[in-house]
């Protein structure tokens, strides 16, 4: 049933999606090459997708609300050694600025010093967290309190006969490449299953 990014809330971020806008950097980092992007977040996540931006971009602003990430440090490391990264902590994001209905910069505020930036970018990834489409499961013990669902190694829940694939799964990482062999190794399983 896959997952719901987060959102970080601003009136117009529905509308900008798909015009600068994107929830995903591995999908469509490279309509962003050779110009100025933003990430927003910290978790490894955001990192990653980060790192991965490095080799595209001119220039990547990395935007967290807090002076500390939550993702790992190596990874951290790394994209510091990077000469066109630029981290802006703790900044919150108070406006995404438009010109000819796409994304051409935000207005950012420190969250300690009150200054507020006006940074120029084409592109912006939110990269706060996903919500998997979980609420639908009403059977106990099968959803973590983070909303996914954790399996055995033969895709097996805690719950006989109950199977899961895909962004459901407590992954850092949710793509179709990791949902498409999990949906394989279902199938193989569950018919395992029904020949008992």
């Amino acid at each position: 049933t896959g997952t719901v990014e987060k959102k970080i809330g601003l009136s117009n971020e529905d509308k900008l999606f798909g015009h600068g806008l994107s929830y995903c950097a591995l999908c469509d980092g490279h309509f962003f090459k050779g110009e100025d992007v933003a990430v927003i977040g910290g978790g490894d996540a955001a990192l990653k997708e980060a790192l991965y931006l490095t080799t595209l971009v001119n220039k990547l602003y990395v935007i967290h609300r807090r002076n500390e990430f939550r993702g790992e440090e190596y990874i951290l490391n790394e994209l510091k050694s990077h000469v066109n990264v630029e981290f802006l902590t703790p900044y919150e994001t108070l406006e995404i600025l438009e010109e000819n209905n796409k994304v051409s910069g935000l207005k950012i505020q420190n969250k300690e010093t009150k200054e507020i930036k006006i940074i120029s970018i084409q592109g912006l990834f939110p990269l706060v967290g996903q919500n998997p489409n979980s609420k639908f499961i009403k059977i106990d013990n099968v959803v973590d309190e983070k909303g996914t669902v954790p399996f055995n190694e033969d895709m097996s829940t805690n719950v006989k006969g109950l199977y899961v694939a895909g962004d459901l799964t407590p992954r850092d990482i949710r793509q179709i490449y990791i949902a498409e062999p999990d949906g394989k190794n279902v199938a193989i399983s569950m018919i395992k299953y029904l020949g008992k």
